[in-house]
């Protein structure tokens, strides 16, 4: 270990670090936005600039590429150093003046406007770190990217201002991209596929590398094998370079373990019913409507929306809500003939909560047959109706439509009176019923 001085205090730090690296470990501030732990540092952005103090001169350095020596004194925040990160700044503002990114640090350095004139296309986003060019070729080891021109018109391209046929569409150029502005589109002609959280039944995504669910047991992430660049190709590895306690297991392969016990308990849980894409209930087709156990994982608080309830469409909050019962369940043209028993009272239930999150919005159940099944489920649902004024509805929806503009849906129905009448929602709610799970019969 060695002795340096930043910012007039000793800190011990390892022979092999680099003063960024001191920085960061000791929760000294030092802007930056070309450093990233996979690649080696390169002091492309030099926002990272320090102040090096010897006998008698002072000069300035990027941190990130400047290695630590006994009794090496720094300054992260001398006259010199803000001076020099604003000029930077004014720079970076005078190139992405529209980039979110560039004006949040801007910002927190204290620089608002630049002097300088906008001299690239006032929506350019990129600032030429290179980190994407860098990562696809000594980290993916593909060579999709490069660049291209020269002076004010130089920026990142695929060779020959075509797509680039060997891009694996990893994404890993869009994940170290300092201000987001790579777009996949126009430099593959694959698709990317996000990766979904089943837990969260496909309404967040999720990287190669994730915890299953909160309360898994043992509670440890897992590597996605079908999904790691490594297992498929060898390459990356990145992950390493994050992980301080080196837990990363690439080579562990899945075992059999074999136990003796007295008795056997089968637990086999229930697979849920997913309604058709593009049925009539326009679920997987319009944005807004969604299963019961979406909406149940956004109301949960660890769950995609952190428990507030938004349209997906816009994100707003929902002034009414619509909650369909027995789809898959009691119905003969999905083979569904049986009744689940749970439906009406989770309906119930989300129905009450989605009241309690959000105070004012309107809640209508539409059910064939009310069956609360259960000691005191009959009291629940009296609750519901009298003290959280839930309406409640008998009849059958056929149908979901949706305006194209508003994006607001809406349903028709035959009043206790007779009349058909049209209600227009914010969001749909599909109850689904439960079948046997899959794996039961093996």
């Amino acid at each position: 270990m060695v002795l340096v001085t930043i910012d007039s205090k000793e800190y011990e730090a390892a022979p092999d670090e680099t003063v960024l690296e001191v920085c960061k470990k000791n929760n000294i501030f030092i802007p930056t936005l070309c450093h990233h732990p996979s690649i080696t540092p390169y002091s492309s952005c030099r926002l990272c600039i320090v102040e090096v103090i010897q006998k008698g001169w002072t000069k300035l350095t990027a941190s990130c590429s400047l290695p630590v020596k006994e009794s090496m004194i720094i300054a992260t925040n001398s006259p010199r150093v803000q001076s020099g990160r604003k000029i930077l700044m004014e720079l970076y503002l005078a190139r992405c003046p529209t980039s979110e990114q560039i004006k949040e640090l801007a910002s927190k350095l204290g620089v608002q406007k630049t002097r300088f004139k906008t001299y690239t296309d006032p929506d350019n986003k990129c600032i030429l770190c290179g980190l994407c060019v860098r990562v696809c070729d000594e980290v993916m080891k593909v060579k999709a990217l490069g660049f291209a021109h020269r002076g004010a018109k130089r920026e990142i391209a695929v060779p020959f201002q075509e797509f680039s046929h060997v891009c694996m569409t990893c994404g890993a150029c869009a994940f170290v991209c300092p201000t987001q502005c790579i777009n996949l589109s126009k430099l593959s002609p694959s698709k990317p596929v996000p990766l979904t959280s089943d837990f969260d039944a496909g309404m967040a995504q999720r990287g190669a590398i994730y915890t299953q669910f909160p309360q898994a047991i043992p509670n440890v992430p897992v590597i996605d094998k079908e999904a790691c660049m490594y297992a498929l190709n060898g390459t990356c590895k990145s992950c390493e370079n994050f992980c301080e306690k080196d837990a990363l297991k690439h080579g562990q392969e899945d075992k059999e373990i074999k136990v003796e016990v007295g008795s056997v308990i089968i637990s086999p849980g229930f697979d849920t019913y997913e309604p058709p894409k593009g049925d009539s209930y326009g679920y997987r087709i319009f944005p807004n409507v969604l299963t019961s156990i979406e909406f149940e994982r956004m109301l949960s608080s660890s769950g995609p929306y952190k428990g507030h309830l938004a349209r997906i469409s816009d994100g707003q909050p929902p002034k009414k809500i619509a909650w369909l019962q027995c789809v898959g369940s009691r119905d003969e043209s999905c083979d569904r003939q049986y009744c689940s028993s749970v439906c009406c009272m989770y309906a119930t239930k989300e129905a009450i909560i989605a009241k309690e999150h959000l105070p004012g919005v309107d809640t209508h159940i539409y059910f064939m047959d009310m069956r609360s099944f259960g000691k005191d489920f009959e009291k629940y649902y009296d609750r519901a109706k009298d003290d959280y004024e839930v309406v409640y509805r008998r009849c059958r929806i056929p149908q979901v439509e949706q305006d194209r503009k508003t994006k607001h849906l809406s349903i028709r129905y035959v009043g206790d009176d007779g009349t058909l009448k049209k209600e227009s929602y914010d969001m749909v709610v599909l109850s689904v019923g439960l079948q046997p799970c899959k794996d039961l019969a093996e």
